[in-house]
Formats: C-alpha cells, structure tokens, sequence
C-alpha cells in the first residue's frame, strides 16, 4: 500500500474493515475503515433510504461522508504539513416518478475527494470547493427497448460549469452482452478563453469464453 502511495522504497501494508446494516426496510447504512500503516486512515459512512409515497411516486434521501487523514510515520505526506486531513460531505435528493427520476445533490470539501459530484471531465473536489448537482433521468425500457435509459446533470461549482450527458447502457436482446454508450460533456470554466467540448462514445460486448 505505501509503494501504491507513492512512497518510495517502503511496502506497508493496508487493512480494510467495513459493515453495512439494514436496521429497516429500504435503509441502507454501510461504514468502512482502510488504515495504511505509516501513510494514512481513510473512514466513509454512506446513508440511504427510499420511501415509496405511492405506486408511481417514491423519494429517496441520501448522505455521504468521508475523512482521511495521516496516521503514523506519514510517509504520504505530500504537504508542508505532515499530519495533513482531508473530508468531504454530500447529500443527496431523489424524486421518482413511474420511469422518470430527478435529482439534487450537494457536496462540500475541505481538502480532497467529493463524492455525488463526480462527472464525466470534472469531480468538482479542489479544497473548499461547494458544489450543487441538478440533473433528470430517465427509463426508456418500457417505452424503447429494455436496457435504454438516459439522464443529464448540470453542477455548479466554485468557479466551473459542467453539463454532463449519459446514455448509460442499450442493451438489445437479441444481442446478449451487447451495450453502448454515448457520453457528451460541455465545460464554461472560469478564466477560460472558450468552452470546451467533449464527445465520448464506447461499444462493449461482453461474451462468455467457456
């Protein structure tokens, strides 16, 4: 773990431990802990709950949170402080309707990683940044073809824009395995001199061997 860290000429090694409980129906809360010896200790928590208003209406309600920080020697430190932390926070805001489902979501860092607002260019996770996530999904399985459905975010940042674009699988049943994927992604930065445009696309077709 250390090598992986990037320390040089030292190999400690890491534990992880974790529990997910589901004291009641449609609760979810998971916990974990990975402690590097001598690099850092890294603990998540992660609560979720879906409420089903009605046949065709349902709510769910999330939080995440994350804290690192640097435990023994520090060998990772790559900060003038060697004793650095680092958290991060987010929740997160889901109304369902029958097939289509909107969200909001809101993350805030200290120093590090973010955790709803991770998007196709950017993650939104400089230190101190607060960032806000609208997006709209939708399940075409129905109405199309099973497998298809799309969805668009836009997030606001400190001081950047993104608007992300995913179709996240089709798969056709006459072509088991068989999913595309379509990704498109427009970032007004600021103090850029042009916005910046990406296009992504991706065909995988996943077979059996034996």
């Amino acid at each position: 773990m250390a090598s992986a860290a990037g320390v040089k000429k030292h190999h400690d090694g890491v534990g992880l431990a974790g529990v997910r409980l589901t004291l009641v129906e449609d609760l979810r809360i998971d916990v974990s802990n990975q402690c590097g010896e001598n690099t850092f200790n890294t603990v998540y928590a992660e609560v979720d709950y879906l409420l089903s208003l009605s046949e065709r209406w349902k709510l769910r309600v999330g939080a995440q949170i994350t804290d690192q920080r640097a435990v023994g020697d520090a060998l990772a430190a790559r900060t003038n402080e060697k004793y650095w932390s680092a958290q991060a926070g987010g929740a997160r805001l889901q109304l369902g309707y029958r097939e289509l489902t909107l969200t909001g979501a809101f993350s805030i860092t200290a120093s590090g990683n973010n955790i709803y607002l991770t998007l196709i260019d950017k993650d939104f996770d400089r230190a101190g940044e607060k960032a806000l996530l609208f997006g709209l999904a939708y399940d075409f399985s129905r109405a199309v073809t099973p497998g298809l459905s799309a969805f668009t975010n836009l997030a606001w940042g400190w001081d950047a824009i993104t608007v992300d674009y995913h179709l996240p699988w089709l798969a056709p049943t006459f072509l088991r395995g068989l999913w595309f994927r379509a990704r498109a992604v427009i970032i007004d930065q600021e103090h850029a001199r042009q916005l910046d445009y990406q296009f992504r696309l991706s065909v995988n077709w996943e077979r059996n061997l034996f």
